[in-house]
């Protein structure tokens, strides 16, 4: 199973897109389809679902609707996450952020890379989330490519990012991470045990 969070900002976007067929069939549509591997990941809360039907009750495009009705009859569709303290942030990007960095993969899907991220970029495509968290960020035109892959070739593509960043610089600090966990700005670590 591969998770994605996607933002609201794809479905935000829909109605004014030039390709909104392709995102709608070739992006959205796969998530709901029988022995998919690929799922959407929201909070147990319903928070990421609240968002959505805001956007709904904003668009015009009936699309939108029934996408996330057919996500709603296919449970599995869903990944939910716990994330504590979720209610109580107030800006829909800090929302997708959170549910991202608790995801195996983090890997966050924006309608484009210019508009969403503001210059937060780390490293080519990923953010540094609260400053430990490293977000691979795909447009809907990357996210629509790795979506068509097989599994497996989607696990390569994911795992290929992973050992790239491995090897990190940020603000011209290398950071090596085999096997270990990264603590930056203050951050504390205690009680852990890492096992292989």
């Amino acid at each position: 199973m591969i998770c994605y969070t996607l933002s609201d900002c794809v479905l935000r976007n829909i109605n004014t897109d030039s390709r909104k067929k392709e995102i709608i069939t070739d992006l959205l549509m796969v998530f709901p389809q029988e022995n998919n591997p690929h799922k959407v990941v929201i909070d147990r809360t319903g928070k990421i679902i609240e968002i959505y039907n805001e956007v709904i009750d904003s668009s015009s495009n009936p699309a939108i609707l029934y996408w996330l009705q057919l996500m709603g009859d296919f449970p599995q569709s869903w990944e939910p996450v716990d994330i504590d303290n979720i209610e109580q942030v107030t800006i829909n990007r800090e929302v997708f952020l959170m549910v991202c960095s608790q995801t195996e993969d983090k890997m966050m899907i924006v309608h484009n890379h210019n508009g969403w991220t503001k210059g937060k970029y780390c490293h080519k495509r990923n953010i540094l989330h609260n400053d430990a968290i490293v977000i691979r960020v795909l447009d809907r035109d990357e996210a629509i490519k790795l979506l068509a892959l097989s599994e497996e070739d989607a696990v390569k593509e994911i795992d290929k990012h992973k050992e790239e960043l491995k090897s990190l610089t940020i603000n011209n600090i290398t950071y090596q991470v085999n096997n270990g966990i990264l603590a930056t700005n203050g951050s504390r670590i205690d009680d852990i045990q890492i096992q292989k």
